[in-house]
């Protein structure tokens, strides 16, 4: 799932066996 990057750390807490994974280099969209 893309989301907004300000909204990335709080879909981390509030969905249930969510997992936030942070890439150093992505561009528009990583694959």
């Amino acid at each position: 799932m893309l989301v907004p990057w300000q909204q990335s750390r709080h879909l981390a807490k509030v969905l249930p066996n969510a997992r936030l994974v942070l890439l150093e280099y992505g561009g528009h969209a990583s694959s």
